[in-house]
This record gives C-alpha cells, structure tokens and sequence, in this order.
C-alpha cells in the first residue's frame, strides 16, 4: 500500500487562511512549550529520575496533555534548539482495528525514540476530542534521518494516516527560550487527505511571517 503525492499551489485566499490558522497552531505550541518548562522546573521525584520522565496534565475543560522528557539537562541548559509541530484532525467516523493499531503504534514509537540521540521532548496535547498538537523538541538536523529509520513511523506516516487523518499540519523552525515568543516558525506544510490520496500545500515562511 502506498501513497499518493500531489502539491497543490494555494489561491491566494487559501493561503491567507492557512497563514491564520499558523498563527493559531503557533500560539497552541507556544503554551505548551510553557507548560514543559514549567513542568521541568518542578522538583524531581525519586520514582521519576528515571528517563524518560511521562507525565499526563489535565489543563482546563479536562483537555489531555501527555509530556515525555528524554533530555532534561538539554532542554535546561541549550541556548537553542529544533521544533516540529504536528497538528491533526482524525476522521470523524474510523474502524476500531485503525484506532487500537493506532494507539499500538503510538505507545511503541513512545518508547522505541528515546533511542534517538538528537530528541529532547515530546509533548501531545487535545485541544478538542479529534483535533490534537504534537511538540517535539531536538537538537541539531538529524531526528528526521533518525525517524525514517524506524520501521514504526514509516509505518505510521505512510500506511495508516491516510486512513486516519482528514488533514496533518507540519511546522519546523527553530526555539529560541530568550525571545518572547519562544517558537520561531520557518516552513510549514499542509496535508490533505482522500483516501490514499494525499495533497499538499507548502508555505514557507521566516519568523513567523510569510515571505
């Protein structure tokens, strides 16, 4: 099985909306990078020294917040690191098989990454029942290389979400802790789904501003 690829240049009205909904994405991922640092400033348990530190927050109107930390010295001590922001929407109606093999493969990714050299954090959060953002934080270039080694996210990415997302928005760019809005966006990509079809639609941007 396999995926279809099709860019798709945006209207120009295409784009300001996904433009709006960046800065939206944006303002998401930079509360969470708050609660992580808030989180690392706490004292350690002893039970909890062990790597990677998984934590569950329950933010407001009971929305599900899921922090694994596999770094903490550099996520405390490097003065700038790597960003990707994964946000999805799930299909509305899916098969119970696609969701437990879903879950599977979440929870075996989970564990299996904290192998990667380059990863720092990872953080998932429920903004709405269907509608989810994803943090990770990393050093350097090379958690992508590090990620489509792993037989799991290949898996993931190509074979089961088409069938289970109706759209993925990808943000990369750079966290810089010092600036007042942490999270400097660099590109973004927006994938669409219908079926195995998969279109997509690229921006790229500097700072947060389109160019």
């Amino acid at each position: 099985m396999s995926t279809t690829l099709n860019y798709v240049q945006p209207a120009l009205s295409k784009s300001k909306n996904i433009i709006k909904k960046n800065r939206t994405d944006l303002f998401v991922l930079n509360f969470m990078h708050t609660r992580l640092r808030c989180l690392l400033e706490q004292p350690i348990l002893e039970e909890d020294e062990k790597q990677p530190w998984l934590h569950t927050l329950v933010e407001p109107n009971n929305r599900a917040h899921r922090i694994a930390i596999y770094r903490p010295d550099v996520l405390k001590s490097a003065p700038q690191l790597s960003f990707v922001g994964f946000v999805s929407q799930r299909r509305s109606q899916l098969p119970p098989c696609l969701v437990d093999e879903i879950s599977r493969i979440d929870q075996e990714l989970l564990v299996n990454v904290a192998n990667v050299p380059s990863l720092v954090s990872y953080s998932s959060f429920a903004l709405r029942p269907r509608l989810w953002y994803n943090l990770v934080l990393f050093q350097g270039s090379g958690l992508g290389t590090h990620l489509k080694g792993m037989a799991g996210h290949t898996y993931a990415a190509y074979e089961l979400a088409p069938a289970y997302y109706d759209w993925i928005r990808l943000h990369q760019g750079m966290l810089t802790p010092a600036s007042q809005d942490a999270l400097q966006l660099h590109t973004s990509r927006y994938y669409l789904f219908e079926g195995m079809q998969k279109s997509v639609v690229e921006l790229v941007t500097l700072s947060g501003k389109e160019r």
